[in-house]
């Protein structure tokens, strides 16, 4: 698989991030970042084949992982996004003696995954699936 050039990521992430600016008008802009930092901020590394997806902290690695596919690292970037975007929803919509506070920001995520691009809706739609099998808890179907 061919490995996008920076320009060629940063115009494919411009075009998803634009849909989520239409689903979610109040967000701003996030850069995609290719320099390392210890600021928890992800960011990417380029390499001829391959791409690295990084978060350190303090100087503590807290996530890595490497993919030689666009896509995969897009979806990497925008579920991290997602997240943060997700349970600040939940916060803002929080439903009185909800079982589960979760629930609601895992539909908002999966409501924009689904505005940005449906493989990755059901990607996500499979991990929180895992995620919350552990305490016995279903979402319901994302259709």
């Amino acid at each position: 698989m061919k490995v996008l050039t920076e320009k060629e990521l940063i115009e494919l992430y411009d075009v998803y991030f634009k849909k989520l600016q239409i689903a979610c008008s109040d967000i701003p802009y996030q850069n995609l970042h290719f320099f390392e930092n210890a600021s928890a901020i992800p960011f990417v590394v380029m390499h001829s084949d391959f791409y690295e997806y990084k978060i350190i902290e303090r100087n503590l690695l807290i996530k890595s992982e490497t993919t030689d596919n666009a896509d995969e690292l897009l979806y990497w970037v925008f579920n991290d996004i997602l997240s943060d975007l997700s349970y600040q929803f939940e916060l803002l919509n929080r439903v009185d003696n909800q079982a589960d506070c979760r629930i609601v920001a895992f539909e908002e995520k999966l409501r924009l995954f689904r505005v940005l691009n449906p493989n990755w809706a059901e990607a996500c739609y499979e991990q929180i699936q895992v995620y919350l099998k552990k305490d016995s808890v279903v979402l319901p179907n994302i259709d």
